[in-house]
């Protein structure tokens, strides 16, 4: 036998080329060809009548040892001598079948189920290879069945990446749920908006649906920063930091949008929002922006002078 490789998944056809005992295999075809031949309807026939035997036979002697007491010590052999007879019929892994596959490579797939090309189909511990295959990085979820009499039907479900999560200088990759994406090269992803704080990773889809609560603002969000362990602060494009209250965060949210749309707060000179206290709106402008401020003229009024005129401090 042989591990299987790339070449053999992914609904790709194996041959006996490959195995040990190839040229065995060849002489006995040869061999076979040399004989009179069956009627074609006979072939499939017989192959399907000894393969059901041999599992008639080791279905009759598990009855017969279980009614007889002796299961216990006699069980192993029993199983031991399905295992060989079945591969023996052609009951043995020839190819995989793999589908939902997307990020994880199929060479990681391979290598996490371990079984190669003609291990005996009955032989195969489905469970154990279906919990390797989910500790690969990618997958959240795999099932594995029997086709028989030579198929491994796989399907996997892989993780979204929906944010990179910072650690020090580096970033992971976190699905919705919180999940990690560890050993993957995130620079494929730096589209995605980026999460702050210890907690942030289980908080992704909570700040997500947040976010797309109004559609607009969305489209500028880059990052979450946990602060306190109790609060979001919303950095938007052109560094403008959004402070959301702890409490009510998704109604602030949504006022801050309405401003938005009817006065363009976003678009002028300033750093941050303060939207932590409740029925408060504070901006706070650029350093720039604010000495402007300050170096504006003061204009008294001259006595007499109503407070309406033009460009007059009213």
């Amino acid at each position: 036998m042989r591990r299987l490789s790339t070449e053999d998944i992914r609904v790709k056809r194996v041959t006996t080329h490959g195995f040990e005992g190839a040229e065995e295999a060849a002489a006995l075809a040869e061999a076979l060809r040399r004989r009179r031949r069956r009627p074609k309807w006979l072939r499939p026939a017989a192959i399907w009548g000894r393969r059901l035997g041999v599992l008639a036979l080791v279905g009759g002697a598990g009855w017969w040892l279980w009614s007889s007491g002796t299961a216990g010590t006699a069980a192993d052999g029993v199983h031991d001598f399905a295992v060989v007879q079945a591969g023996h019929l052609g009951l043995a892994v020839k190819e995989i079948y793999l589908e939902g596959r997307y990020e994880t490579k199929p060479g990681q797939v391979l290598g996490a189920m371990a079984v190669d090309q003609g291990t005996p189909m009955l032989a195969l511990d489905l469970d154990q290879m279906r919990l390797r295959l989910e500790q690969l990085p990618w997958v959240e979820r795999a099932s594995i069945e029997r086709r028989w009499p030579d198929t491994l039907y796989v399907r996997i479900r892989e993780r979204q990446a929906a944010a990179l999560w910072q650690v020090g200088d580096g970033h992971i990759l976190v699905d919705r749920k919180g999940a990690l994406i560890e050993g993957v090269d995130v620079g494929r992803f730096a589209h995605l908006p980026v999460v702050v704080g210890d907690d942030a990773p289980q908080l992704v889809a909570q700040l997500l649906d947040l976010v797309e609560t109004a559609p607009d603002l969305a489209d500028r969000f880059v990052a979450g920063v946990r602060v306190g362990g109790r609060r979001w602060d919303v950095h938007l494009k052109d560094g403008v930091v959004v402070r959301l209250p702890a409490r009510d965060a998704v109604e602030a949210w949504k006022r801050l949008a309405e401003v938005e749309r009817d006065h363009g707060i976003l678009e002028k000179a300033i750093t941050s929002v303060d939207l932590r206290i409740a029925g408060q709106f504070a901006v706070r402008l650029t350093d720039a922006a604010a000495l402007t401020e300050r170096m504006k003229p003061v204009v008294k009024r001259p006595p007499g002078v109503a407070a309406t005129g033009p460009g007059l401090d009213a």
